[in-house]
């Protein structure tokens, strides 16, 4: 008798240990998966913000790259146009020259 009162004893003590057991478990399990969402949420919030980010830089950058781009053909530019005066004040200089000077070759 004793020994079947025994064995009930432990059969309850363990089902309310494993009763107790599986409602931790169930706690646990929603507020991991509450936690899941909420960094995959989040995650999905950075890299939207991330993307945003990296959109607005990559604009910025072409538009240096634009700015650069016209600085450098107004650079080329104002050389090429300095550089066809200059050939051309020499062509004058040479005209006045070959007026001046007869041709001694000849």
């Amino acid at each position: 008798e004793r020994l079947k009162r025994a064995q009930l004893q432990l059969v309850e003590t363990l089902s309310l240990e494993l009763t107790a057991g599986l409602e931790t478990l169930k706690h646990c399990t929603t507020h991991v998966t509450t936690c899941t969402q909420r960094a995959e949420k989040g995650l999905a919030g950075l890299k939207a913000n991330a993307e945003a980010k990296r959109t607005e830089i990559k604009a910025h950058v072409d538009a240096i790259r634009a700015v650069m781009a016209q600085k450098e053909a107004a650079a080329v530019e104002l050389i090429e146009s300095t550089s066809k005066a200059r050939v051309s004040r020499l062509e004058a200089q040479v005209s006045v020259c070959d007026k001046a000077i007869p041709d001694v070759t000849a």
